[in-house]
């Protein structure tokens, strides 16, 4: 666990419509208020824990980024959560090779250590992705 205390899960991935979807869960589970602001940042590892080439966008016409609130500043308490949406499409804009993700690197805030998940990323060879703000709830 970070020493902070703050948790990063993901969420079951929504694979409707040819997009890929799933939310970042950020749970404080330490033992003081916990203070974000804005997106997290996102990054991806292959297999080998190499580190993927990514274009990181908010608000993406081609995302349900209608969902994105902005940034704005949250106190998470103990026990407490805020959770963001991470959009893709599994699109294939070159003959390059595709490259999956096996890993999601997210840093909740700026300044900390990122939290590494097991996690099947699959971008297609566009390498797009789509991040929320941090909010109490998705549906604004």
């Amino acid at each position: 666990m970070p020493p902070l205390g703050a948790v990063v899960t993901t969420g079951v991935v929504d694979t409707a419509m040819g997009r890929r979807a799933t939310v970042l869960e950020l749970k404080n589970c330490g033992t003081r208020p916990y203070d974000v602001n804005g997106y997290p940042r996102i990054g991806a590892l292959d297999a080998n824990r190499e580190a993927l080439e990514l274009t990181v966008t908010h608000d993406h016409p081609y995302t349900d980024a209608g969902r994105d609130q902005g940034p704005k500043p949250l106190t998470i308490m103990p026990g407490q959560s805020v959770k963001s949406v991470l959009n893709w499409n599994n699109r294939v804009t070159s003959f390059d090779p595709v490259t999956e993700g096996a890993y999601l690197v997210v840093t909740p805030r700026d300044g900390e250590t990122p939290q590494t998940l097991p996690f099947r990323l699959d971008i297609g060879t566009s390498g797009e992705l789509d991040v929320t703000a941090w909010a109490r709830d998705l549906l604004g």
